[in-house]
């Protein structure tokens, strides 16, 4: 389409769309906590993977492995995450008031290191 936007990162070739208001609703309603913390991860994959319709991903016998969530998370560099992840944002303009409230402020239950501390034992107070 028109819209689709591709990237190429090292020897990969990336294909983004813009989606639906449907689709940008689902996301956003998946990605925050019961105290209204963005789950900033969670938002990225969410939005990278309702974006990317097309890798040039192949499996050793050569056949295409299809993008989704599942996969991105099993076959993607890190750095094409980061880099695709900030160009869906952008594609589906993330308006700056979404921009900022998803990435200016951490998740509550995050410590300094992005670890999850709910379930974490900290030395003196769990028992």
């Amino acid at each position: 389409m028109e819209d689709d936007k591709i990237i190429k990162l090292d020897d990969k070739e990336y294909v983004l769309r813009k989606f639906g208001i449907a689709e940008k609703i689902a996301i956003k309603d998946s990605c925050v906590d019961a105290l209204g913390n963005v789950k900033i991860g969670t938002m990225q994959l969410k939005m990278l993977a309702s974006s990317l319709v097309s890798w040039n991903y192949t499996d050793n016998n050569g056949n295409m492995i299809p993008p989704s969530e599942k996969n991105i998370l099993k076959y993607m560099n890190p750095d094409h995450f980061d880099r695709l992840s900030e160009e869906a944002i952008s594609l589906n303009e993330l308006n700056y008031a979404e921009k900022k409230t998803s990435l200016d402020r951490p998740a509550s239950n995050l410590d300094g290191l992005n670890e999850n501390t709910e379930n974490k034992k900290v030395e003196g107070l769990n028992k």
